[in-house]
């Protein structure tokens, strides 16, 4: 079962100097006889038109606030559904590099 938590939200200008609203959600993959791992969605639309875009990185950590902590620097950062997967495996990475 999954679950989302909407975290906070980010409201932008795109290039065309357009309305942009940024969501950053915790989703929550819960498994029977084992804890629940959190990943991140990031979710993008524009304000004056029904337009919605979504990426999600799933199962990141067994850690909720760990995963919190990783949305707060991307909503500082302002990053978008485009370049999610790509800095969640960077992120991924470095901490295994961490481990080793």
């Amino acid at each position: 079962m999954k679950n989302y938590y909407l975290l906070g939200m980010k409201g932008i200008r795109d290039c065309n100097n357009r309305k942009v609203q940024l969501e950053y959600y915790v989703s929550e993959t819960v498994r029977e006889f084992a804890k629940p791992v959190y990943g991140i969605r990031v979710m993008r639309h524009l304000k004056e038109e029904l337009i919605r875009e979504k990426e999600e990185s799933w199962g990141i950590s067994e850690d909720r606030g760990e995963v919190e902590r990783l949305i707060l620097k991307f909503m500082d950062n302002t990053v978008t559904p485009n370049t999610l997967s790509e800095l969640v495996d960077e992120y991924i990475t470095l901490r295994l590099a961490q481990c080793v």
